[in-house]
């Protein structure tokens, strides 16, 4: 059907650009080396992640739809890197 078809293709959307998203983060992060510490900027990427991170726990619709068994996975993931 068309909802089907048009859902696929966020989703195939959303993996391409998380792909290409990944692939810069090898660059940048080389670039970044130069200027930064690697200390510096593990505490940027870890400081930039929880920000996005917390932002759910501001919006009522977003943690009404999150269930339990997936927040509790997404903590041990992050826990555990």
């Amino acid at each position: 059907s068309l909802s089907m078809t048009s859902s696929l293709n966020k989703a195939n959307l959303a993996l391409l650009s998380a792909v290409i998203i990944w692939s810069f983060s090898f660059v940048a992060i080389r670039i970044a080396l130069e200027g930064y510490s690697p200390g510096t900027l593990a505490f940027f990427r870890f400081s930039t992640a929880s920000i996005f991170m917390i932002i759910p726990f501001f919006y009522p619709q977003i943690r009404k739809s999150c269930k339990p068994k997936v927040l509790l996975f997404a903590l041990l993931i992050g826990v555990t890197g």
